[in-house]
């Protein structure tokens, strides 16, 4: 996004959708102490505000984590409307929705920022809330990767800490993510989400569904399958 130039882009979309960094304000980045100073965030930020200046879309939609919002006491996020706001054409609605409330049985509560050329600020959409579980959308019969038995045993000691099923990713065994029968947040760095009541690790078609991707969804060709 940064090393886009301008002159390439297309003028006049009817729709801008982007996303900035949001590793610095997530929960896991506060437990490593990471929320200090979030400059390249903001630099890309600042890449999108050119983007839309220069493609002037008729919607454009920003994503990040909802924590963005109260990080070092909304600092930072008061700095990104400040910059938002010098898109002065645009009315603007920064809205909190949840993927398990809109169909999906994932909880995955995010922020969206949208930009409007035409009306008012938009009001957030009726939840539909779903009642699907991971349970229901399991890929029988798959070939699931096997964990060795160290990381077994950790994920093991971690899912004992709980009554219920336990959601966590396999590479970060010190964060428990998700203790119901909706999985958390997907991630590249922690692909292959494990499930303790029948101790699997997610296959890439199951999350995959869990995003709403349909099963006859191809990937376009050099688009790698294994980024999570």
């Amino acid at each position: 996004a940064t090393k886009r130039k301008s002159v390439e882009l297309p003028k006049k979309l009817d729709l801008y959708v982007a996303g900035f960094p949001c590793q610095v304000f997530s929960a896991l980045s506060r437990l490593a102490g990471h929320h200090r100073n979030p400059v390249r965030p903001l630099r890309h930020l600042e890449a999108c505000v050119k983007t839309i200046r220069t493609c002037k879309p008729n919607v454009f939609i920003l994503e990040n984590v909802p924590r963005l919002i109260t990080v070092s006491k909304g600092r930072y996020f008061s700095k990104i409307k400040r910059v938002l706001k010098t898109l002065k054409a645009y009315s603007m609605s920064f809205l909190v929705l949840n993927a398990r409330d809109y169909g999906s049985p994932q909880n995955r509560p995010r922020l969206f920022i949208v930009g409007t050329l035409r009306g008012g600020p938009l009001r957030a959409p009726v939840p539909k809330r779903t009642t699907k579980t991971f349970e229901s959308i399991l890929q029988r019969g798959a070939t699931r990767e096997k964990l060795n038995p160290g990381t077994q045993a950790k994920l093991d000691r971690c899912a004992r800490l709980y009554d219920g099923p336990v959601f966590m990713s396999r590479n970060i065994t010190s964060l428990i993510c998700h203790g119901s029968q909706r999985p958390p947040c997907l991630t590249a760095g922690g692909r292959g989400v494990y499930w303790s009541k029948k101790r699997i690790v997610t296959t890439l078609r199951e999350e995959m569904r869990l995003q709403g991707i349909p099963d006859n969804f191809s990937f376009p060709p050099g688009i790698s399958m294994t980024a999570g």
